[in-house]
């Protein structure tokens, strides 16, 4: 129903039980706008004004707005994973400048602590950059990885790291 702390533990449950209001009542909660990928579709639908165009938080919006919330049944597990490791560090700069290297120290950091993890960032940052070249937002991607940074992966840590 959220991510804490933006949905508080009482938020979340009275966001439960409405939503099973709902389905008693025939009613799909993911087509009323309760669930969180209804609300970050929403919020991420118009770019926040004062937002340049080549910044990487607008390259993010766009890509989860334009992208993500129309080719994936859970988008909101990309905007937690744009939210807590690329946008605190990226979000107001210009996607432009972002260098290759700065990529790799990003990825080695979440690697050191997350190896699966950083697998994932690397993907998503891939395909947000392709996304911004395919948008004439950005013109290259830093993102030009050779291998996984996290390494292969085994079934075992594939199950650690997914979003229940």
């Amino acid at each position: 129903m959220g991510i804490f702390p933006e949905v508080s533990l009482a938020q979340a449950h009275e966001l439960v039980s409405a939503a099973r209001n709902l389905l008693r009542k025939g009613i799909d909660p993911r087509r009323s706008g309760l669930t969180l990928a209804k609300r970050v579709k929403a919020e991420s639908a118009a770019p926040s004004p004062g937002i340049a165009h080549h910044s990487l938080q607008h390259l993010a919006d766009e890509f989860m707005s334009r992208h993500v919330c129309r080719q994936r049944r859970r988008p909101e597990y990309v905007q937690q994973i744009l939210n807590t490791d690329v946008l605190p560090r990226w979000g107001s700069r210009d996607a432009r400048t972002i260098k290759p290297r700065e990529v790799i120290e990003l990825l080695d950091e979440i690697a050191d602590r997350a190896p699966v993890m950083a697998n994932r960032v690397a993907s998503i940052l891939s395909q947000m950059f392709r996304f911004g070249i395919h948008r004439s937002i950005v013109e290259s991607s830093p993102v030009q990885l050779l291998y996984r940074p996290g390494g292969k992966e085994s079934p075992e840590s594939v199950r650690s790291v997914k979003v229940s």
